[in-house]
């Protein structure tokens, strides 16, 4: 029993103190690392810290924390360090999950989509999966009640240039048709674009316009308008250019001429 002892004394309680050090360090670092990222300032928090769990788990925790007390930037800060540094961690699918959550909660709609889509696409089963189904519907929902805005904001421009347009104004119809952004509409504001800039005798942005149009939409149900345009900016460029070769033979001859005034 003594020479057990002497081996315990010897051996066994030195490489146990070794390795209590040596953790009980790497959770100080541990805590210290996420109190600098995320900045925790309370005991509790820390104290969530100072077990010997993973690293992965303890700022899985720390968000957790974070979103029961409504701290979403902080629970996102803690959310995204998993789901960026520890793939194959088992809380990576959660934090996932939440971080989509949160940024819906801090109102960037579109990165919560991407998130909450790329988790129902890569955890099918999940036991989460039905509350992330929730969460998505909820934010696709959102991000519909935007474009329904942008829409109608939009709409009311495009009445304000066609008033603009029918007045006379095309150079200023243009400008509004040129700044409205609503990609379902794309194909109509262009063709109202080449209207207004033939209008405003700007034959040569319209040609420009209307070549492009045609490049992207070759099966348009507009090319029967397309080509009345095109011939109708072929016609004005030819007029210019007979009026320019007028007026200069016009200075030529009265240049020559000059000498019997």
């Amino acid at each position: 029993m003594l020479y057990e002892l002497k081996i315990l004394n010897k051996y066994f309680f030195p490489s146990l103190l070794m390795c209590f050090f040596i953790n009980f360090s790497y959770c100080g670092e541990a805590a210290h690392s996420v109190e600098l990222n995320t900045g925790i300032t309370s005991a509790l928090e820390l104290s969530m810290l100072s077990d010997f769990d993973a690293y992965d788990k303890k700022l899985f925790l720390l968000g957790e924390h974070y979103r029961g007390i409504g701290e979403s930037l902080k629970a996102s800060s803690a959310y995204w360090k998993i789901v960026e540094g520890f793939p194959e961690s088992p809380f990576y699918p959660d934090s996932m999950l939440r971080l989509g959550q949160m940024y819906q909660k801090l109102g960037d709609l579109q990165k919560s989509r991407d998130l909450l889509a790329v988790f129902m696409d890569r955890f099918s089963g999940h036991y989460l999966e039905h509350e992330a189904r929730d969460s998505l519907v909820s934010v696709e929902r959102s991000l519909a009640g935007q474009l329904t805005g942008s829409r109608k904001q939009a709409a009311g421009r495009m009445i304000e240039a066609l008033k603009l347009q029918r007045s006379g104004d095309n150079q200023a119809a243009l400008e509004i048709y040129q700044n409205i952004s609503v990609p379902q509409w794309s194909e109509e504001i262009r063709l109202l674009s080449i209207v207004a800039s033939c209008r405003n005798k700007d034959f040569t942005g319209a040609c420009k316009l209307i070549e492009e149009y045609r490049s992207d939409y070759p099966e348009s149900k507009w090319n029967e308008l397309i080509s009345a345009l095109a011939g109708e900016c072929s016609s004005g460029m030819r007029k210019i250019q007979e009026a320019a070769e007028s007026r200069h033979f016009d200075i030529q001859t009265d240049r020559q001429y000059s000498f019997l005034r």
